[in-house]
């Protein structure tokens, strides 16, 4: 968590709503505007999450793709497969033409990630009241999925 946010975590009952309202497809709520549990084929082990946002940075409206991993999912190419597949219903489905993602300059994971998205630095800017460095996937510009 120390890349997300400021760094705190929720207690139990906080979590519990918030995955609540993840599973819980109110009628006025786009079902992809929240962040989706990612689980392991294999084993069905839950590993984190990840998903698109509707936010705004530097008080601009953007939808934000993003991933949060366990520590023991990190380095095994689950963060990539998960973002790879939201990009492609992004572009695909959606017909966005751009997303944002926001991260910490110093996390070089995720920021391996992003760039393996085809995502390109996009400066500094004020998200949630951090300061955080923002890159761009255009929907025109992202790499092919690789076939595997």
């Amino acid at each position: 968590m120390r890349w997300i946010g400021d760094g705190s975590t929720y207690g139990r009952r906080e979590v519990e709503a918030r995955y609540a309202l993840i599973d819980a497809a109110e009628p006025d709520h786009a079902r992809w505007d929240s962040f989706k549990i990612i689980e392991r084929k294999a084993d069905g082990e839950r590993l984190g999450q990840a998903g698109l946002l509707r936010c705004e940075v530097d008080g601009m409206p953007q939808v934000e793709i993003g991933w949060w991993l366990a520590p023991s999912a990190w380095g095994r190419g689950y963060a990539t497969e998960a973002a790879i597949a939201l990009r492609e219903y992004a572009f695909e489905v959606l017909l966005l033409r751009r997303l944002t993602v926001i991260l910490n300059a110093q996390n070089t994971s995720s920021i391996k990630v992003a760039r393996r998205l085809g995502a390109v630095p996009a400066g500094s800017a004020m998200y949630r009241g951090n300061r955080v460095t923002r890159y761009f996937i255009h929907a025109a510009t992202s790499r092919p999925r690789s076939a595997s």
